[in-house]
C-alpha cells in the first residue's frame, strides 16, 4: 500500500471530481453506517482522512485514523490542523496493527483487497477483530467480488482484473481526468465472496452482511436515471464480533 506515497496527490485530486464517490460511495456509507453518536471508532486505511472526518462530524466521540502511507497521513493531519475536530492519526500497517483499544466500530474503506495472499487477508481481519469490543461492529467498503471491473469514461475510471476466476488475481485501477486523460493508476487484488467470508469467520466474526450501494437522489436528479444503469463496482460488508 506504500504505492500511495507516489500517487497521493493525484489520488486525492481524483476523488474531488469523482461522481461515483460523490453520488454513490459517500451516500452509501452514510446510509449504512448507522448512528455513531458517542461511539469510539478506529478508521483503518484512512488515507487523507475523508471518511475519518465524516465519522467525527456524524457524532463519533473518539476516532483514530490509521494508515501505512506517510504522505496520505500528512494530508489528513493538514486537514485536522486547518479545521480541528479532535482526530488522532497514527502510522501503522494493517498487517501488523497492535491492539489499540476496544472500539465500538472499526471501519476500513478500501482495505481488504490490498491483501496479496489469503494469509494476509486473514491477518487483516484478525487485527480488526482484536480492536473491537464485544458485539462491536466492522464496516468496510470493497470491490464487488461478482462485478469488480469497470471501464467507463463517463465515470472517469477503468478497473481491470487479470483473471476473475482466480483468487488473488491482480487488479489495476486507472483514473482519468475530466478531459479523459490518464490521471493515475494503482494495483490491488481480486478475492471471491467466499474467500472474504472465510477470512472474516476465521477471525471470529459473526452476522456477516453484504449491503447494496445506493445512488443519492441528488445524483439521479442532476444526471438522470439512465446514467446510472451501469453496475456499481463496489459493495459493503458489515459484521459483528
Amino acid at each position: 500500500m506504500n504505492q500511495y506515497n507516489k500517487i497521493y496527490k493525484q489520488y486525492t485530486e481524483s476523488n474531488l471530481f469523482s461522481i461515483l464517490r460523490k453520488y454513490s460511495e459517500e451516500p452509501s456509507f452514510k446510509k449504512h453506517i448507522g448512528n455513531v453518536k458517542g461511539l469510539k471508532i478506529l478508521d483503518i486505511a484512512c488515507g487523507n482522512g475523508n471518511y475519518t472526518r465524516s465519522l467525527k462530524k456524524l457524532g463519533a466521540k473518539k476516532i483514530i485514523g490509521i494508515d501505512i502511507s506517510e504522505k496520505m497521513l500528512e494530508l489528513a493531519k493538514e486537514s485536522e490542523h486547518k479545521k480541528p475536530l479532535g482526530i488522532h492519526y497514527l502510522k501503522f500497517d494493517a498487517l501488523n496493527l497492535p491492539k489499540i483499544d476496544n472500539f465500538d466500530i472499526v471501519t476500513a474503506f478500501w482495505l481488504l483487497h490490498y491483501a496479496k495472499t489469503k494469509n494476509i487477508l486473514e491477518k487483516f481481519c484478525k487485527n480488526i477483530y482484536d480492536n473491537l469490543k464485544k458485539d462491536g461492529r466492522f464496516f468496510t467498503i470493497l470491490p464487488n467480488p461478482k462485478n469488480p471491473d469497470l471501464d467507463s469514461k463517463k465515470y472517469g475510471i477503468k478497473i481491470k482484473t487479470k483473471n476473475l476466476n482466480q483468487d488473488g488475481s491482480l487488479r489495476t485501477i486507472t483514473y482519468f481526468d475530466n478531459q479523459g486523460k490518464e490521471f493515475c493508476f494503482f494495483n490491488n487484488y481480486h478475492w471471491k465472496k467466499r474467500t472474504y467470508e472465510n477470512a472474516l469467520k476465521n477471525a471470529g466474526f459473526k452476522k456477516i452482511k453484504w449491503l447494496k450501494p445506493t445512488i443519492s437522489p441528488a445524483g439521479i436528479k442532476k444526471i438522470g436515471k439512465e446514467f446510472w444503469k451501469d453496475k456499481i463496482y463496489f459493495t459493503i460488508i458489515e459484521c459483528y464480533k
